[in-house]
């Protein structure tokens, strides 16, 4: 009929997903140290604190340790990729845990925004960057923020090896939404309903995940890369990747790739 699989995603993620605006500052979390950037330099002056903990000297296979802040992630190989199999939980300034609950961020990651991720000013948030791809961003040493197409990479060979390109990266819990539905996590990517923080507040725990990529949204009459960036989102409920865009300014997980 003229409509291919990945334009109909297209169409689900965007109606999925509504942009958000008018987001506060992060939250402060407790530490030992400074990231190095004390307030960070965000506009509200928000303060995120660091617990510097040395990496060991031997780690377990398929784990990486995050030289900033000694935080351990377990490692994934799917396809021919390797991804972290976590949400990345490095405290720095515009980011929230849901709900501002330090227990979350521990089990979900923190939410930031795309500046953030990115490793960029706040004020690309309300102004394109065009940044140079791939960007590490504010991923460990090795990682980096994911392309629309690593992400569409990974969905490709998890539906060509299961299926499905959602269930099968979603975990079997924490998706505990009453419209949800458990993941089967056939490769150990093991994605959370980790939520979104969007118009001054959190929601979609338990139903929804959404993650940045390392794009601006330049798509002709619906982009706008001064505000928008491009997204990916798995859900509870529908049964494909969702493709949209998100403002800069929310609060989503980041995921990282080597």
């Amino acid at each position: 009929m003229g409509v291919t699989m990945k334009s109909l995603k297209w169409g689900i993620g965007f109606i999925a997903v509504m942009a958000g605006f008018g987001l506060t500052a992060c939250g402060s979390d407790s530490g030992t140290s400074s990231n190095g950037e004390g307030a960070g330099g965000d506009s509200a002056g928000a303060s995120c604190q660091v617990s510097i903990v040395p990496c060991p000297d031997v780690l377990e296979p398929n784990t990486i340790c995050d030289a900033r802040d000694g935080k351990i992630y377990k490692t994934v190989t799917i396809g021919t990729q390797i991804w972290l199999a976590q949400n990345l939980d490095y405290c720095t300034s515009g980011s929230w845990c849901y709900d501002n609950n330090q227990a979350n961020c521990d089990k979900y990651g923190r939410l930031y925004t795309w500046s953030s991720a990115m490793g960029l000013s706040s004020s690309f948030n309300a102004t394109e960057a065009n940044p140079a791809i791939p960007a590490q961003g504010i991923c460990p040493e090795g990682f980096h923020v994911p392309t629309t197409d690593e992400w569409d990479a990974l969905g490709e060979f998890a539906a060509s090896a299961t299926g499905s390109d959602n269930n099968s990266l979603r975990s079997v819990d924490s998706w505990t939404s009453s419209m949800s539905t458990p993941g089967s996590d056939d490769f150990g990517f093991a994605a959370y309903g980790s939520g979104r923080y969007y118009m001054n507040n959190f929601a979609d725990l338990g139903f929804k995940a959404y993650f940045w990529t390392s794009e601006e949204d330049n798509t002709p009459e619906l982009g706008d890369p001064v505000r928008h960036s491009l997204i990916r989102s798995l859900s509870g409920m529908i049964d494909a990747m969702g493709f949209g865009n998100s403002n800069k300014a929310d609060g989503l997980s980041l995921r990282c790739v080597k």
